[in-house]
């Protein structure tokens, strides 16, 4: 088994530094799916078939359409199909001749649901690619490091979506009984606004600031 040597950053950036056993047969099956990993990274065309696989999976799963290429039309009832030169288009169906990510927002899937960023994911690797193959180096670039935000993103609302949604609810929690017990920023604001007045009241009268400072609390006692 590989032995933890060492970590790196903190909190949710914290790594493990591992350092495998050469003579162990197990440790070396585990470098060489890192070295076919780590290897499968260092190519735009490795990496992206493989985020394209898993997003077209995602998609057929959820009996959803996966092909960028094409246009789609939702039908009232939800149900999609693919547009084509021969299909008739009802003049009051609005939802026709959609791009993919758009048909799967139009089926109910919302644009952050793992449905919704596998088809983001897929209309962005079409356009890289078309990039890509237009030699607009740069573009395509740009958006390679896009499809590596989204994929990020999905990953980390992945793992981390229920602890947000729980700290959230213990915020507002936390919030309300502020409120509670030293009021709303309105009632706070009001009772200032109160205590200034007293207090230049006080001071127009002839008391001293140190009294005139502390009287509205003690005059409460």
């Amino acid at each position: 088994m590989p032995k933890i040597t060492r970590t790196t950053g903190s909190g949710m950036t914290e790594r493990a530094v591992l350092k495998f056993d050469p003579t162990d047969t197990d440790d070396i099956q585990r470098m060489i799916r890192v070295a076919i990993e780590t290897f499968a990274r260092s190519s735009f065309d490795r990496l992206s078939g493989k985020l394209e696989t898993l997003a077209r999976r995602i998609l057929e799963a959820a009996g959803l359409p996966f092909d960028p290429a094409v246009s789609y039309l939702v039908t009232p009832a939800g149900a999609w199909a693919v547009v084509d030169d021969q299909m008739y288009l009802d003049a009051e169906l609005h939802n026709a001749d959609l791009l993919l990510d758009l048909t799967v927002s139009f089926c109910g899937y919302p644009s952050d649901s793992a449905e919704g960023y596998a088809a983001r994911v897929l209309m962005l690797l079409q356009k890289a690619r078309r990039q890509q193959k237009a030699g607009s180096i740069d573009e395509a670039m740009a958006l390679a490091f896009a499809v590596g935000e989204l994929a990020n993103e999905a990953g980390m609302k992945d793992l981390f979506e229920a602890d947000f949604i729980a700290g959230g609810k213990v915020r507002a929690g936390g919030h309300q009984a502020h409120e509670k017990v030293h009021g709303t920023e309105e009632e706070k604001a009001a009772r200032r606004d109160a205590y200034l007045q007293e207090y230049d009241r006080l001071r127009a009268d002839g008391m001293r600031k140190t009294m005139a400072y502390g009287w509205p609390e003690r005059s409460s006692v």
